[in-house]
């Protein structure tokens, strides 16, 4: 059995079964079984990222923003490069509640107006 970037993270943030893995998707409302987890997680069989739905539950479960997580996974993810600035003020307003999200906009767009 090989390591890979899954089962990297998986300790990483406290994830030390397949089976809590499995149970932790399961309360994000997706069903797989702890052998599905540990194909994905031993590189027998690539996770399916091409469901949205799971790429967001895993995302949330592994503790990273999607695009990272699927950097990590060995997916090419162009992303338009930003100043390390803009990449702060990204990353403060991504952990900020929807409410508070839309304020912190107007008052960066009312900051761009002058």
């Amino acid at each position: 059995m090989r390591d890979n970037w899954l089962r990297q993270r998986m300790h990483q943030v406290g994830i030390t079964t397949d089976v809590e893995l499995a149970r932790l998707l399961e309360l994000e409302g997706l069903t797989y079984t702890p052998g599905a987890v540990s194909h994905w997680a031993t590189g027998a069989r690539k996770p399916p990222f091409h469901k949205p739905e799971f790429r967001e539950a895993l995302a949330r479960v592994l503790k990273l923003k999607e695009d990272e997580m699927l950097r990590r996974a060995g997916y090419g993810i162009s992303t338009p490069r930003r100043s390390k600035e803009a990449e702060m003020a990204a990353d403060i307003v991504d952990d900020m509640p929807p409410d508070k999200q839309k304020m912190a906009v107007r008052i960066l767009e009312q900051l761009r107006a002058g």
